[in-house]
């Protein structure tokens, strides 16, 4: 009687090389800080257009403070602008506290009024955070990057 075969076991085809999740970590994390650092730049670019356009384009009128809040998270300064923009807005800038009912000179676009500062002041703390916390992210995952590039060239 002749020996019994084993029995017959399906064709295995080679694998094709996935990477692993683990490999992928430190690719995407560094994507989503490029993706972090972009936005951050658009902004703060957005901030420093509105106020070199109001810087350059902008008249400098007198307005009356129609209400404030100071000394809370959402502080905020709105103005009454005179003819012929004849509007109530906010102020994206003021130095002080100004209080309902002072007059206070205030710089703004003609033909858009939406954007408008008290004259004088530029919204320093937005655009220097918003470029500072992009450089900070930019040079993390530089830093983070790096690392690995000197892990892997080691081995």
């Amino acid at each position: 009687m002749a020996p019994p075969q084993p029995p017959e076991r399906p064709q295995v085809y080679p694998s094709f090389d996935r990477p692993r999740v683990g490999r992928l970590q430190p690719t995407l994390s560094a994507v989503v800080a490029v993706l972090l650092v972009l936005a951050m730049l658009f902004l703060a670019s957005g901030f420093l257009v509105d106020s070199i356009e109001l810087a350059s384009r902008g008249v400098v009128v007198q307005a009356e403070v129609v209400s404030s809040r100071h000394g809370s998270k959402s502080d905020y300064v709105k103005v009454r602008l005179p003819d012929p923009a004849n509007t109530t807005m906010d102020l994206i800038a003021w130095s002080g506290t100004p209080r309902a009912g002072d007059v206070i000179a205030v710089r703004y676009i003609p033909s858009s009024p939406e954007v408008a500062t008290q004259d004088g002041q530029w919204p320093w703390f937005t655009t220097s955070l918003l470029f500072g916390a992009a450089a900070f992210l930019f040079l993390a995952a530089w830093w983070a990057a790096s690392r690995r590039w000197r892990r892997e060239r080691r081995a």
